[in-house]
């Protein structure tokens, strides 16, 4: 741990230029760092593992992506999939901003100092394997993977080629998922432009998962971002359904349900050929790629259903936002319901209310917990986090709960979702 008497200066003591001491020797050429940039990156991977390293659409903005160490903790070695700590580079090695690292999941936000201290994974009492933890650090230029618009703005490339939900036939594995969950698929095209992707973009990397499934948008359903009239990017959800006690997803090239993992008294177990031991992933990674977001969308600065709320305001003559953590629970509910994409409302977001609203609505997930370690549940990280961000911004603040009976927004009945737009007068 830091003590007064090195806290100053631990940063300056790891950024030297000398390479005896840089046991990694990683190589980051693509991105072009400086030697004080890479040798603070290797001495994160030293202690953190290997993660991703990529470079925003703020072309200075370098940053790495690697697991939370209380996450860590939390959820054991899916952590080091999941890599929910992003430290941002060139604010430490160009400003020696201590506080650059932030969790996305969260919020925490870290004293790179502490991390750098910090013991490596395998040393501490997590157990997990040493076989776990790669030291390996993907670049990704996500520069490469935006485009121009018509008007010149620089956006992230499409998923690939779509059909509106609207359009396709009703026996369509995706119509039938959306309609039976009650979604009118007309009202879904409007809000988000909501379609079906059958074929991936040839141009994106993607993610190989167990199974021969990969982190594709092909084989999902598509929701937009439209944002003061630009198509910020998109974010796809794959189809899921339970037959008996048995979890199928749709799969992507094979285009038929697959049983992926069996439903027990001791919770879901996954079937061997999708446990990602063959490709060496985390024994679940197969149940966390829910959503697929595009590359080089930037989450901290967009609301997924932004266009269509101002839209309904236009025409109901009112200033009136809803925020909500998920794309389908903006959709359940309808303009102007729009989702942050997670659980904290960034800066730039809530900018972005303050400058068209005087009025937001905020709904959590049902999920309040009380943690014996002192955690916080995510409702409440997500109220505080709205409360936070826009309650000295002279708006109105109208916390709305679910109802008790449904887990969140996205599980309301359509007679639910009317009574609830009653009562907040919507």
């Amino acid at each position: 741990m830091l003590t007064p008497e090195n806290a100053q200066e631990r940063i300056a003591d790891l950024l030297t230029t000398s390479e005896e001491d840089d046991i990694n020797k990683l190589g980051f050429d693509d991105l072009k760092l400086r030697p004080d940039q890479c040798r603070f990156i290797n001495r994160i991977v030293e202690r953190h593992g290997g993660g991703i390293l990529f470079r925003s659409k703020k072309q200075q903005n370098i940053e790495l992506q690697v697991a939370d160490p209380v996450l860590l903790e939390q959820d054991g070695d899916k952590e080091l999939l999941s890599r929910h700590l992003y430290i941002n580079i060139d604010k430490v090695t160009n400003e020696q901003h201590n506080r650059a690292a932030c969790c996305i999941k969260d919020g925490r936000v870290y004293d790179v100092r502490e991390l750098l201290q910090m013991l490596p994974i395998e040393d501490r009492s997590l157990n997990i394997p040493k076989s776990k933890v790669k030291r390996r650090v993907s670049v990704i230029d996500r520069l490469q993977f935006m485009r121009r618009d018509d008007a010149g703005n620089l956006v992230p490339q499409g998923p690939g080629e779509c059909t509106p939900v609207d359009a396709l036939d009703a026996d369509h594995p995706a119509a039938q998922y959306l309609l039976a969950r009650g979604f009118n698929l007309t009202l879904l095209v409007k809000q988000f432009g909501t379609a079906w992707c059958h074929t991936e973009n040839p141009n994106l990397p993607y993610k190989s998962l167990p199974g021969e499934f990969s982190a594709t948008p092909q084989g999902r359903i598509v929701f937009f971002i439209h944002q003061l009239g630009v198509e910020r990017g998109w974010q796809a959800r794959r189809l899921e359904r339970y037959k008996g006690n048995e979890l199928q997803f749709w799969h992507p090239y094979h285009e038929q349900w697959e049983t992926v993992a069996v439903k027990g008294t001791n919770g879901l177990s996954v079937l061997p050929r999708y446990s990602g031991q063959t490709i060496g992933k985390a024994p679940g990674v197969i149940l966390k790629q829910k959503y697929v977001i595009g590359i080089g969308v930037e989450k901290s600065q967009t609301l997924m259903g932004f266009d269509a709320a101002r839209e309904w305001c236009k025409t109901n003559n009112k200033k009136t936002v809803g925020i909500v953590e998920g794309v389908l629970d903006a959709a359940r509910l309808g303009p102007p319901f729009c989702s942050i994409m997670g659980l904290q409302l960034s800066t730039n977001q809530s900018a972005l209310v303050a400058n068209h609203f005087d009025r937001v609505i905020y709904t959590s997930d049902n999920d309040v917990n009380t943690y014996d370690d002192g955690r916080k549940d995510n409702a409440t990280l997500f109220c505080e986090s709205v409360e936070s961000a826009l309650r000295s911004k002279n708006i109105e603040l109208v916390k709305a709960p679910p109802p008790p009976d449904a887990e969140d927004a996205g599980d309301m009945s359509v007679e639910q979702v009317k009574t609830f737009k009653e009562k907040y007068n919507l």
